[in-house]
């Protein structure tokens, strides 16, 4: 399985696939608040900024997203990603 970085403004995050589904386990794991309800991709409350990389989403987001919002519920890296949180 690989592992990802995750950059959040001047911190450095290790996603590992092995561990983690999505990247709000992640966030969850290293203690950086964010907000989150339904977790399944419906509220939003999760959302950040992917300022650069790719994601996988593992189904289509149903909460209104504006451009490079991404939900880190229902996703994951597949490289490198710099994100921010809204």
């Amino acid at each position: 399985m690989k592992s990802f970085k995750i950059f959040l403004k001047k911190r450095e995050i290790f996603f590992d696939c092995k561990f983690h589904r999505n990247i709000l386990e992640v966030l969850q794991s290293n203690q950086i608040p964010i907000g989150y309800q339904c977790q399944l991709g419906f509220c939003g409350l999760c959302k950040v900024y992917l300022k650069k990389g790719d994601i996988f989403y593992f189904y289509r987001p149903i909460a209104l997203l504006k451009s490079k919002e991404i939900l880190t519920c229902i996703c994951r890296p597949i490289n490198n990603i710099v994100i921010e949180i809204c």
